[in-house]
C-alpha cells in the first residue's frame, strides 16, 4: 500500500470515528423503534405433541396387513407413495396433513370462519400453514400447531390432530383386519376340507391295507419334507394376499415371490437330490411309498391349518380392538411463552443493519466530499445526478 492510499484510508477511518455517535445513535434508535413495533404485533403460541415411533408389525399375514393399513392415501387425490427408504415415522408425519385428519379438525373448530376464508380448500391451505409435523433424528414425530394470541387454542388443536390421527389409524387397521379375516377365513375353510380329505384318504388306506408303520428315520424325513412344503404353502398364501392389495411390481410382493422360488428349490433339492430321502423312498415297498405320501399330505395340511387358524384368531382379535394405536410421548400443554415475534433478535438484526447502512452512507458522503477537490468533474456530475433525482421525485409527488 503506497503512502497516498494509506492517507486516504486513514482519512476515512478518522471520518467514521468523528461520527461514531451518529452511528451508535442510529443503531440504538432503530433497535428501539423495532422493539416498540414488535411489542404491538400479536403474540404467537405453539402447541407441540411428541409421538413415539410406530412399533414394527409382527410376522405372518397379520404383520403384512398392519403395514398395508398404512399404505393408502387419506387424501382425496388417491394414493400417495412415500420414498422407498421412508420409515413408519415418516408415514405418520405425512398422514398428519391428510384430509382425513385435518378436515374433522376444521369442522370442529369452525376454522373456515376463524380464518375468514371463502371455501374449504383455502381453509385447508391456511390451516396447513400453521400445522407442521417433522421427524427427529431419533424417529420421534413432533406435531406442532401455531396459533395467534391464544395459547390454549394452540395446545387443544395440536392434541386433537394427534387424536384424529390415532382414530384414522384404528379405522385403517380395523378395515385391514376385517379384510384379513375374510381372506384367511376363506383359505382356512379350504384347508380344513383338504385336511379332512387327506385324513380320510389315509384312514381308508390304513383300513384297506391294515396298519402300516415306517421307521423312525423315514418318519423324520417325511416330517422335514412336510415342514418345507407347509412353509412353501404359507409363503404362497402371503403372496396371494399381497396380490389383492399391491401392484405386481411392488417390492414386498417381489420379495415374497423370490422367497417362494428359494423354498421350491430347497424342497426339490431335498426330495429329488437328497440321497438319504431318495434312498429311503426307493427302499420302501410300493404300499409304503403310497402310505408315506398320504401321511406327508396330512402333516402338510395340519401345519398349514394351524398357521391359518392362528392368523384367523389374530385377525378376529384385531378386528375387535378399539384401543389407541399411536403412542404419545408427551401431549401438548398450554404454552407459557410465545414463539414469535422474537423482539430481541429482530431489534438486534435491524440495529446491525442500521449501523452498517449508516457507515456506508458516511463513507459515500466522505468520498463525494473528497472528489470536490480531487476530481471536480466527477463531483459536478454527481451533483447533477442528485438534483435530477430530486426534481423527478418532487414532480412525482406533486402529481399525486
Amino acid at each position: 500500500m503506497d503512502k497516498s492510499r494509506l492517507i486516504s484510508f486513514l482519512d476515512y477511518i478518522e471520518y467514521l470515528v468523528s461520527h461514531v455517535r451518529i452511528i451508535i445513535l442510529n443503531g440504538v434508535l432503530v433497535a428501539a423503534v423495532a422493539f416498540a413495533i414488535t411489542t404491538l404485533l400479536p403474540k404467537w403460541y405453539e402447541g407441540k405433541v411428541e409421538i413415539m415411533p410406530p412399533r414394527s408389525a409382527g410376522g405372518g399375514i397379520m404383520g403384512i396387513a398392519a403395514s398395508i393399513a398404512g399404505s393408502f392415501s387419506l387424501a382425496s387425490e388417491g394414493e400417495f407413495k412415500l420414498p422407498f427408504m421412508s420409515t413408519p415415522s415418516d408415514l405418520y408425519s405425512a398422514m398428519v396433513k391428510s384430509r382425513a385428519v385435518i378436515d374433522p379438525i376444521i369442522d370442529k373448530y369452525n376454522l373456515q370462519k376463524y380464518y375468514k376464508k371463502k371455501d374449504i380448500d383455502e381453509t385447508r391451505k391456511k390451516f396447513l400453514k400453521y400445522l407442521t409435523a417433522r421427524v427427529t433424528g431419533e424417529g420421534i414425530v413432533e406435531v406442532k400447531f401455531l396459533a395467534k394470541r391464544d395459547p390454549v387454542f394452540s395446545a387443544a388443536v395440536a392434541n386433537d390432530v394427534v387424536k384424529q390421527l390415532d382414530k384414522v389409524n384404528r379405522e385403517l387397521l380395523l378395515q385391514s383386519a376385517r379384510s384379513t379375516r375374510e381372506f384367511v377365513g376363506k383359505r382356512l375353510a379350504e384347508c380344513k376340507e383338504r385336511l379332512a380329505e387327506a385324513e380320510r384318504s389315509l384312514a381308508a388306506f390304513q383300513k384297506e391295507h391294515k396298519a402300516i408303520s415306517i421307521e423312525d428315520q423315514m418318519r423324520i424325513m417325511l416330517e422335514l419334507s412336510a415342514g418345507m412344503r407347509a412353509e412353501l404353502m404359507e409363503a404362497e398364501l402371503e403372496r396371494d394376499f399381497l396380490r389383492e392389495h399391491y401392484l405386481p411390481d411392488n417390492p414386498r410382493l417381489l420379495q415374497v415371490e423370490e422367497r417362494i422360488q428359494a423354498i421350491e428349490k430347497k424342497v426339490k433339492s431335498f426330495e429329488e437330490e437328497g440321497s438319504e430321502f431318495r434312498e429311503a423312498l426307493v427302499s420302501l415297498p410300493d404300499l409304503w411309498v403310497e402310505y408315506s405320501n398320504l401321511l406327508r399330505e396330512v402333516k402338510v395340511q395340519e401345519t398349514l391349518y394351524e398357521f391359518l387358524l392362528t392368523q384367523y384368531e389374530q385377525a378376529k382379535i384385531q378386528e375387535q380392538k378399539d384401543t389407541p394405536v399411536i403412542q404419545v410421548l408427551s401431549w401438548a400443554t398450554v404454552p407459557e411463552h410465545k414463539v414469535k415475534p422474537k423482539r430481541g433478535i429482530i431489534s438486534l438484526v435491524l440495529a446491525v443493519v442500521a449501523v452498517l447502512l449508516t457507515i456506508l452512507y458516511l463513507l459515500w458522503r466522505r468520498f463525494i466530499e473528497n472528489q470536490r477537490t480531487q476530481n471536480p468533474h466527477l463531483h459536478s456530475r454527481w451533483i447533477q445526478f442528485k438534483n435530477s433525482c430530486i426534481r423527478v421525485f418532487t414532480f412525482r409527488i406533486g402529481e399525486r
